[in-house]
C-alpha cells in the first residue's frame, strides 16, 4: 500500500504544471458586441486557460437585464452597459460593483451611433437628429446607454425623450426592423451598426454620429460575493482580459487574427468586423480614469426619469479599480 501511495505521488509531481493546475469556473454575462473584444480574444488566445479560469457565458439583451443576477450573486461577472439599473441597484445597497473598464466610445464617429433608415435619409427627412421629432427610434434597454446617447442627441435640439417613440428591442433586431421599416432610426452598438450600413438598411447620421465619443459606455461588473470569497479568481480573470486589451491597441480591426476572433464570437462576416467604427480599450482596464463619465451618465440619467433617486451617489462605493489595479501591476 505505501509503494502504491508513493508510486500515485511520483506520478503526480510528474504532471505538467498545466495539468495539476486548479480550474475555477465563473459565470458570466455577455451581450454580442465587439466591446467585448478583451474577452473573446483572452478565450481564444488561451490567456483565460492559462490563468486556470474556465468562464461560461449567458447572453443577455442588454446589461441592464444582468443587473439582479450580479447583485445576487447568481452571474459571477458581467460585461455590459452603464446603465440605470445598476445606479439603482447601487442606491439600494444591492451588491455589485463596477470594477474594470471595457468599451471607450471613439471619435468622431462613435461605436454606438445614430442610425437613419435609408430611404429617410435618401429622402432628406432625416438629416440630424432634429428630425427624430415625432418618430420611432430603437435603443436596447430604458436607461443604457444608446438611450443616454439618444438623449445627448435630443437635448442638442432642445428636446428630451418624450419628443420620440421609443422603441426597445435588440441590437440584432434593430438591423431586421430597419429592413422592415419597423422603425425609423436605431441606436445600434457594432457591430451591428456597420452591418445595417452595409446590407442598405440604415445611413449614419453624420452630423450626431459623435454624441457620447470618449466616454467609458461598458465595463466590468463584479458580485459582491465574487470579490469577497474569489477575488484570487477575479483577478485572475482580469489579468487574462488585461493580456487581451493590450492587443486592441492601435488599429485592432486591421489585425487579421483579431478580426476573425471577433468574427467567430460574435457570428459576423469578417468583412462586416473590419469595417465597424470600433471601441476603444485602456490598456489595463483602469475604470478609475473614468470616474467623471460615470457621473455624466448618472446624471443625465437622473434627468430623464430614469433613477429612483434624487441626490448623486458616492461613487467610491460602486466603482471599485482595486482588483484591476491588483491585475495591472502583477503583469509588469
Amino acid at each position: 500500500m505505501v509503494r502504491m501511495m508513493l508510486a500515485l505521488a511520483l506520478c503526480g509531481a510528474a504532471l505538467p504544471a498545466a495539468a495539476q493546475q486548479q480550474i475555477d469556473k465563473l459565470l458570466v454575462g455577455t451581450t454580442p458586441s465587439i466591446a467585448q473584444a478583451p474577452l473573446y480574444i483572452a478565450e481564444a488566445k488561451g490567456y483565460l486557460a492559462k490563468e486556470g479560469i474556465e468562464v461560461e457565458e449567458k447572453d443577455f439583451r442588454g446589461a441592464q437585464d444582468a443587473v439582479s443576477a450580479v447583485a445576487t450573486g447568481a452571474l459571477d461577472v458581467n460585461l455590459g452597459a452603464i446603465n440605470a439599473g445598476f445606479f439603482n441597484a447601487a442606491h439600494q445597497g444591492l451588491d455589485l460593483r463596477a470594477c474594470a473598464s471595457l468599451g471607450i466610445q471613439p471619435l468622431p464617429v462613435t461605436a454606438t451611433p445614430l442610425l437613419a433608415r435609408k430611404e429617410l435619409w435618401d429622402s432628406g427627412a432625416i438629416r440630424t437628429g432634429k428630425d427624430l421629432k415625432g418618430r420611432k427610434v430603437a435603443v436596447n434597454t430604458p436607461g443604457a446607454s444608446p438611450e443616454y446617447f439618444l438623449s445627448l442627441i435630443l437635448g442638442k435640439y432642445g428636446m428630451t425623450l418624450a419628443d420620440v417613440d421609443e422603441t426597445m428591442i435588440g441590437f440584432p433586431q434593430m438591423v431586421i426592423a430597419l429592413q422592415n421599416k419597423a422603425i425609423d432610426a436605431a441606436i445600434p452598438a457594432e457591430p451591428f451598426a456597420s452591418l445595417a450600413i452595409r446590407q442598405g438598411f440604415a445611413a449614419l447620421v453624420r452630423p450626431d454620429a459623435g454624441a457620447g465619443g470618449g466616454e467609458m459606455t461598458t465595463v466590468f461588473f463584479f458580485s459582491g460575493k465574487l470579490t469577497r470569497e474569489r477575488p484570487d479568481v477575479a483577478v485572475r480573470f482580469l489579468r487574462a482580459v488585461i493580456r487581451g486589451a493590450r492587443e486592441t491597441q492601435g488599429d485592432y480591426l486591421h489585425n487579421a487574427e483579431i478580426v476573425a476572433i471577433l468574427s467567430k464570437s460574435i457570428k459576423l462576416a469578417p468583412e462586416v468586423i473590419s469595417s465597424t467604427y470600433p471601441y476603444q480599450f485602456d490598456p489595463n482596464l483602469d475604470i478609475a480614469k473614468y470616474v467623471e463619465s460615470v457621473k455624466r451618465q448618472e446624471r443625465q440619467h437622473m434627468k430623464d426619469g430614469r433613477l429612483s433617486y434624487s441626490e448623486p451617489l458616492d461613487l467610491s462605493k460602486v466603482v471599485d479599480a482595486t482588483l484591476v489595479h491588483q491585475a495591472a501591476n502583477s503583469l509588469k
